[in-house]
């Protein structure tokens, strides 16, 4: 159901219509040991039911997802840096905004990336799986620090999911006690806990009375 007019939801992760669905989760590939994985359309794809089709050549990826967003009231969204993104800024500008994703296993990299996406495109936050980074570094790493900081220095949150992960990967890096060490440590930090926290979801809500940088998607 749509959202009463004059009120729109804004989604905080939104993307486009894929065209080849196992080439966008390849980098996920090095860490799934299990052969049942290989015949998913996406990693997760076990929990899903009706995953839409790939989109056919022909398909404009923007259009269609403006579409659907004007379907279900999502006045604006959170789209990760690509070609597609930064056309969709250009035809939508008050509709369409920038994350970037990191993996701190390149620290400096990491940094840098961040730093240059802010600069060239304005990004409004700063996205991380910490389960599908290889290796795998929990929420509370050292790894992740230099990136905390300089979110807190760009005065943009980080995204970070929380909880079990999808793919068939661990999950202790992503438990949500992790999240109580870095509001700890960072208390200027905006810190969201993405896909759920599940299934940690009244430990999430403790710990987001007790931080008020920590917040929930």
């Amino acid at each position: 159901m749509a959202y009463p007019d004059g009120v729109g939801a804004i989604d905080l992760m939104i993307g486009f219509p894929f065209k080849d669905k196992k080439a966008v989760y390849e980098y996920l590939k090095p860490g799934i040991k299990d052969g049942a994985s290989d015949d998913l359309e996406m990693p997760a794809g076990y929990m899903f039911k009706d995953v839409p089709d790939e989109a056919d050549d022909d398909t404009d990826p923007i259009e269609v997802t403006i579409g659907e967003m004007d379907r279900w009231g999502v006045a604006a969204g959170l789209f990760g840096l690509s070609e597609n993104s930064i056309e969709a800024k250009r035809r939508y500008p008050n509709r369409v905004f920038f994350s970037t994703e990191i993996d701190p296993n390149d620290i400096t990299g990491a940094v840098r990336k961040v730093r240059q996406a802010h600069d060239e495109h304005g990004i409004k936050a700063v996205t991380t799986f910490p389960a599908g980074c290889n290796p795998q570094v929990p929420v509370s790493d050292r790894r992740y620090y230099p990136i905390y900081q300089t979110c807190i220095d760009l005065d943009i949150p980080i995204i970070s999911n929380a909880g079990i992960p999808g793919p068939r990967f661990p999950a202790e890096c992503q438990h949500v006690m992790h999240f109580d060490q870095v509001c700890y440590d960072f208390p200027e930090l905006r810190i969201v806990m993405r896909h759920g926290a599940e299934p940690w979801e009244e430990l999430a809500v403790k710990l987001m009375l007790k931080w008020p940088g920590l917040h929930y998607m």
